[in-house]
């Protein structure tokens, strides 16, 4: 079995990007199992050569569709050089030229919706369409051509990657840094400095300047760049000028996995949402995560059921409003309740292991691909067809 990932955007830290590193991993342990990928270029490309995963760059699929399509010569070359039998797109972006050329070819064709409460493209109707959560696959069984197409394959954390070597630090123990009042309350978040996610970084700003104005043994952490990292940098510089002290540190873009890791494990809560919370519990940290409106979720026993099936996003707060309270009051719950931290981290740490291991994943990636039969002409014909039929033409009138 030989695998081709398809991904549509550059290289860089992201969600999906780290999903398909981990996949791609455990697949490679698989007898008879190769994997490469073909991708705009990016920091991350030496993350897939460590584990032996050849990266083909192809930066035209990287750009707006129609043009993304001249994407598919790369795409036929790759079939001479890697001779794959399966193409999985791993994101929106790839899914059109990606599509395409595995009828043309024909090879078997796999598509993954990673995230979002679901996608504006029309699905193909005769390939199997991966999700991250419970709760696409809640949003796409409203389409009934899409019935028996649809899996969950939420397993995407490499847990060796959490924990890396035999040394185990003790869950939620204290910080060994000292402050005025005793050991530093360290908060870590990690995030994108982009458009998108200027709703949660304003709302967090916001609320770590009442925190630390109230208690000056709490510090917090950011990592993370994008087009606004200058303007919060600002933003950062102001608090710690009103607070006389540096409460707010910026460090940067993390791309060493290594490094990221152990930033979760220094930190005494991580506050985010996504593949990064994940994370962090897989490190045995307890987490918070954001919603929109400055309201937020501690993840516990009682509530992960609800939180984890909406992708760790925050959007359960949207869904449950009630499950929603203020970022300051959950962080002075978790001040001075060591008790708590440890609590959570090791639940935390548990249920990703259990919910959320990689190995897992890519076993049961395995089994879709082996059920995941190669289009025959002229069947391949007539499906493309339908599929262009639907996508170009029918856009305005098809639901979305």
């Amino acid at each position: 079995m030989r695998i081709l990932f398809v991904i549509g955007c550059p290289l860089t830290y992201g969600g999906h990007i780290k999903s398909a590193l981990s996949f791609a991993k455990y697949l490679k342990r698989k007898e008879h199992c190769e994997v490469a990928v073909l991708s705009p270029d990016g920091p991350y490309k030496s993350k897939f050569t460590q584990q032996g995963v050849p990266v083909y760059v192809c930066d035209p699929i990287a750009r707006k569709f129609p043009w993304n399509l001249s994407a598919l010569p790369s795409l036929f070359s790759t079939r001479k050089r890697f001779e794959y039998t399966i193409i999985h797109a791993q994101d929106p972006q790839a899914l059109r030229p990606a599509y395409l050329a595995s009828r043309i070819l024909p090879v078997a064709f796999v598509y993954t919706e990673a995230g979002g409460p679901g996608t504006k493209i029309y699905l193909p109707r005769d390939c199997p369409v991966v999700m991250y959560s419970k709760e696409l696959e809640s949003y796409f069984a409203q389409f009934e051509y899409l019935t028996g197409s649809l899996s969950v394959i939420q397993q995407r954390i490499d847990m060796e990657q959490a924990f890396p070597s035999a040394r185990r630090e003790p869950l939620g123990a204290p910080s060994s840094d000292k402050g005025s009042g005793g050991s530093y309350f360290k908060i870590f978040m990690a995030m994108r400095f982009e458009s998108q996610k200027r709703n949660w970084l304003d709302n967090m700003f916001g609320s770590v300047k009442n925190v630390l104005m109230a208690d000056d043994s709490i510090v917090f952490t950011i990592a993370g760049d994008g087009r606004y990292l200058d303007y919060y940098r600002a933003v950062g510089r102001e608090i710690n000028e009103e607070l006389e002290r540096d409460g707010v540190h910026f460090a940067g873009a993390v791309y060493e996995d290594q490094a990221m890791v152990m930033q979760y494990k220094k930190s005494d809560l991580v506050v985010g949402h996504g593949r990064g919370v994940m994370e962090a519990m897989a490190c045995g940290k307890p987490v918070v995560v954001l919603g929109r409106a400055g309201k937020a979720t501690l993840v516990t026993e009682e509530n992960v059921g609800l939180v984890s099936h909406h992708n760790f996003s925050g959007r359960h707060i949207d869904a449950q409003p009630e499950t929603g309270e203020r970022i300051e009051t959950l962080i002075s719950r978790c001040r001075h309740n060591r008790a708590l931290l440890a609590s959570l981290g090791e639940h935390n740490r548990h249920f990703i292991q259990s919910q959320y291991n990689a190995e897992k994943g890519a076993q049961l990636l395995s089994q879709l691909y082996g059920r995941t039969p190669r289009p025959m002409y002229p069947r391949k014909m007539s499906s493309f067809l339908q599929w262009s039929y639907r996508e170009f033409l029918l856009r305005k009138v098809v639901p979305l």
